[in-house]
């Protein structure tokens, strides 16, 4: 875009500077004949004339046309009119010809921008605010917290993204807030790209009644191996705002109860792929659950109180290890912020007693996502089948088990609304992109969607009939960064419980 800028000025600039020559001689030649002078010779007439040739008599020289033609050549906008000129020959109608207006350059592979193909033409690019830099950008977000878990509460977000190669590398995103149940508190997120396929989150977070959530992950991509591709993170938690309704898909709203939870875990999968699109890989996940306390709403009862049968309210501190598989089937053409494809997900894990911790279950999950353009780039459905079953032994905590609620299942719930052995979920969700604009040569989207959820969760020998069907519509507002694989989300969702508002990064799926 600077380049072409710059050809344009040029241009300019020579077109006035011819101009200014013609109309200096028009003048010299008007003064001329009215003083009785005469006015200087063309370079080109100056001299002994050559006899004219055969060649010369069929192709006449451009003094020898009639002034009717030269007329219709400066209508035609060859040839500039100017009175008491006098034409100077080809050469002259070459640099006329030159200075005239041209279209800008399509870009090259050496001037195109991020994103553009080779003879498109270039997108507008718009002016950043002057507290944006060559390196950084400082974004400030306000914060508006309608989690049903939480409740109401506001906050301010200051964002520094960093992109010393254009692409945005670096996020630093800290943040204080104000939440009627948990106090006053403050959130430190640091999220760091090293590609566009790699990505670091590290995210503290403290409230001023005592939670905190300290938690980290990487996903890597051929980072040690070629064809290699892991996910590792780790949290530690103190939750005292977390809720149990019971098992089943039946539960009502007035039976929530809440309950402390405080757990660690760590968890790692390892995969290769096989083909470009086709990953196999290995997973482990441990995980260390104290006996759950009595949260901190003061006007909802205890689990522990409510519920004190269901396996996982007895006191004591539980140890989870599982392993698995996963073979995963991704033909989609970005997995950060996809436009067309599908992808299917298949996982497998067993929790043993005898290899470490004092729980065994098997689990099974399946996923299958498709997106299908409707207007290329531009309107997208996407679609989404989820299937989760746990093989319970008896001896499985509600905490263990299969949930809907949240962000990304049934976003009208709060996290944890429906608990039982399995669930089933499918999602349809129209992507429309309203607006695009380059920013520091990174584009820039943003996206409006309309949702729909539809869920249940079930237990073994349940039948699965047309009751107690969850059903959630919404609409959301994205942002995205296709050049450094960044999607900030806003979902709004309306459930029988109510509404509920989440902002996070990421797609639901």
């Amino acid at each position: 875009m600077l380049r072409h800028r710059r050809r344009t000025l040029l241009g300019s600039a020579v077109r006035a500077l011819l101009l200014v020559v013609v109309v200096c001689g028009a003048d010299a030649a008007t003064i001329a004949a009215e003083g009785g002078g005469t006015a200087p010779a063309s370079p080109q007439l100056e001299g002994p004339q050559p006899r004219p040739s055969p060649s010369n008599a069929e192709k006449p020289s451009e003094q020898t046309k009639p002034a009717q033609e030269r007329s219709e050549r400066r209508e035609s906008g060859l040839l500039p009119f100017v009175p008491g000129w006098v034409p100077l020959g080809p050469p002259w109608d070459k640099a006329v010809e030159a200075t005239r207006r041209r279209p800008p350059p399509l870009p090259t592979p050496e001037t195109m921008l991020p994103g553009e193909a080779p003879g498109s033409v270039p997108g507008p690019e718009v002016k950043l605010p002057r507290i944006e830099t060559a390196r950084m950008t400082f974004v400030p977000v306000p914060i508006v917290m309608a989690d049903p878990n939480l409740g109401f509460g506001l906050g301010l977000m200051p964002v520094l993204l960093l992109h010393p190669e254009e692409r945005i590398e670096w996020i630093f995103a800290p943040s204080v807030r104000w939440n009627e149940i948990l106090g006053f508190g403050g959130t430190s997120r640091v999220f760091f790209y090293p590609t566009l396929q790699e990505e670091l989150v590290l995210i503290n977070d403290m409230s001023s009644n005592g939670a905190f959530e300290h938690k980290g992950r990487f996903h890597g991509r051929d980072r040690f191996v070629p064809r290699s591709d892991f996910h590792a993170g780790a949290y530690v938690v103190r939750d005292p705002t977390r809720r149990f309704y019971g098992l089943g898909s039946g539960t009502r709203a007035d039976a929530e109860s809440d309950y402390e939870m405080r757990e660690g875990s760590l968890w790692a999968d390892v995969g290769y792929r096989v083909l470009d699109e086709l990953r196999v890989g290995l997973t482990m996940r441990w995980r260390h659950a104290r006996h759950i306390r009595r949260g901190d709403i003061t006007d909802t009862p205890d689990t522990i109180d409510a519920f004190p049968g269901v396996e996982g309210v007895g006191r004591g501190s539980r140890e989870v290890l599982g392993v698995g598989a996963r073979v995963t089937l991704d033909l989609r053409d970005d997995p950060a912020i996809p436009s067309r494809g599908w992808l299917v997900d298949l996982l497998f894990e067993a929790a043993e007693p005898r290899m470490f911790g004092d729980v065994r279950f098997y689990r099974w999950r399946a996923q299958l996502v498709a997106h299908l353009p409707i207007v290329p780039d531009r309107w997208i459905t996407s679609l989404r089948f989820d299937y989760h079953q746990l093989a319970n032994t008896g001896r499985v905590p509600f905490w263990e088990m299969p949930t809907l609620g949240g962000k990304d299942r049934l976003r009208g719930f709060g996290l944890g609304r429906y608990t039982q052995e399995a669930y089933l979920l499918g999602t349809i969700e129209q992507r429309v992109r309203v607006f695009e604009t380059v920013i520091r040569k990174n584009r820039l989207r943003l996206e409006v969607a309309a949702f729909a959820d539809l869920g249940r969760v079930y237990g073994e020998g349940d039948a699965l009939t047309f009751d107690h069907w969850s059903f959630v519509p919404g609409f959301g507002f994205r942002i995205l960064i296709p050049d450094s694989g960044i999607v900030a989300r806003a979902d709004m969702g309306w459930s029988r419980d109510g509404s509920a508002i989440f902002l996070v990064l990421g797609y639901p799926f």
